[in-house]
């Protein structure tokens, strides 16, 4: 082989070498981008764990919401997020937060189920990209997207089991440039959705307990209040109920026993009034146990009325006589028009209500004071009120008198009632149709009245 030969075969030598290592320097800028690649998805998927750790960290559903904001704009270059969540009470998607690249921002705004872009993405639980929010025609409320400075939008659902809780929403500039996230973004962000739905889930789980349990541990106090205001209730019931039974009683009973120990030498007025006197003791009794008795039909809803075309100034003037007779310290007027339309009314029942009213009326005037009786025409009722010239009602205490047991406070006056007459009153002129009310004023007396319809049938 000549010269000429062997200089060819070097020239090829050097040939394949120069090659291989061309070949050589591609690989290695082959397996450095592959390396590089490779330790940007381990950079990557290291911050999805910080994020998702940060996210599922609390129970908070404010700090939760808040660390998907943040981690979503931190792992994404985002300008923009914003969070909705389904309310099932509005049957609407709400913003749960929002937050900009230059801060966090907030507003009330809120979409249909299957509103817009975010109500597809929330419907048919699948991820949307639109670039260009002012002319995409799947975007609602452009105006309001672009007046917050909206201009794309990435939309994840949020699935737990199956149910969709909400959309996760992110506007990137990194993913405009690229016309939609490339598919390590998208698989990143939507498992870091993932992370976040769960997170949320859980957070609401945790508040609808707490709420539970605190309306649970409000419940019970609230049981335990109303058991011991019963107890004292009960208590105080006894205790009044006792003193009521025994003033009548003890009159009863001394007269009784004064009439048998001394019969023969007491004059036929003093035997009278004696008489009298327990005559009165007896129907005070039978008043508290009818009114006890009336109470209970009451409040168990079976005590009912039978109204007819009533004339109110006749039974009017038999309670005044009944009262003239028993509270001879008093003096009672009536003042009735001589043309007043029949009311429709329980003659019975009305009768009840009269004599509680004048008893009342009694109880709280100084000896020889006037209660006056009045009766009138307004409208279509028959108005009846009653006045009693004694010390007033605060006005605190004027709405509570119409309860089982109530009386002013501060009245320990023996004798003064069990505080059930005003309570049947009420829901005796309730179920007449009627209304009942007191007017007073602290030392100017007080003044009970009420109303009946007027009878529009004839009496038969």
């Amino acid at each position: 082989m000549g010269e000429q030969g062997r200089a060819s075969t070097q020239e090829r030598r050097l040939g394949r070498i120069k090659a291989l290592e061309q070949e050589q320097a591609a690989l290695a800028a082959r397996l450095e981008a592959i390396t590089a690649q490779f330790e940007q998805r381990v950079d990557e998927l290291r911050s999805l764990v910080e994020a998702s750790r940060a996210v599922t960290g609390s129970l908070d559903l404010d700090q939760v919401v808040e660390a998907v904001l943040a981690n979503v704009e931190r792992l994404f270059k985002a300008r923009d997020i914003w969070l909705l969540i389904y309310n099932e009470a509005s049957g609407r998607l709400e913003v749960q937060g929002r937050r900009k690249a230059a801060g966090v921002s907030s507003g009330e705004f809120s979409l249909a189920p299957d509103e817009g872009a975010a109500g597809q993405v929330f419907t048919h639980r699948q991820p949307l990209f639109i670039a260009d929010v002012a002319t995409d025609p799947r975007f609602a409320h452009k105006e309001r997207a672009l007046r917050l400075g909206l201009r794309s939008m990435f939309g994840l659902p949020l699935v737990v089991g199956g149910d969709a809780l909400g959309v996760l929403g992110v506007d990137s500039e990194l993913f405009v440039q690229r016309g939609g996230p490339d598919p390590v973004q998208a698989e990143l962000l939507g498992a870091f959705a993932a992370q976040a739905a769960v997170a949320i889930h859980n957070a609401r789980q945790h508040r609808d307990e707490v709420q539970a349990q605190e309306a649970l541990a409000a419940l019970h106090l609230e049981r335990a209040a109303a058991a011991q205001a019963s107890e004292r209730l009960k208590d105080d019931f006894i205790s009044m109920m006792s003193h009521e039974l025994r003033t009548p009683l003890t009159a009863i009973k001394g007269c009784a026993r004064t009439l048998i120990r001394h019969e023969q030498t007491l004059d036929a007025e003093t035997r009278r009034q004696f008489l009298w006197d327990i005559d009165e003791g007896a129907e005070l009794l039978q008043r508290l146990v009818e009114n006890l008795l009336d109470l209970q039909q009451v409040e168990a809803g079976v005590l009912h009325v039978r109204t007819e075309p009533t004339v109110v100034g006749r039974v009017a003037q038999k309670v005044v006589a009944e009262a003239r007779r028993r509270r001879q310290d008093k003096r009672f007027v009536l003042q009735f028009p001589e043309v007043l339309p029949a009311a429709e009314a329980d003659p019975l029942r009305l009768e009840q209500v009269l004599r509680n009213l004048i008893d009342n009326a009694a109880k709280y005037s100084p000896p020889g004071a006037e209660v006056r009786l009045a009766g009138s025409q307004r409208g279509d009722e028959v108005v009846v009120e009653v006045f009693n010239p004694g010390e007033g009602i605060a006005p605190e205490d004027q709405q509570r008198l119409f309860e089982p047991f109530s009386r002013p406070a501060g009245d320990l006056s023996a004798g003064n009632g069990a505080g059930l007459g005003l309570a049947i009153c009420r829901r005796l002129i309730e179920l007449q149709a009627g209304r009942i009310w007191v007017r007073s004023e602290p030392g100017q007396g007080a003044t009970f009245g009420f109303s009946l319809p007027v009878a529009h049938r004839a009496r038969r």
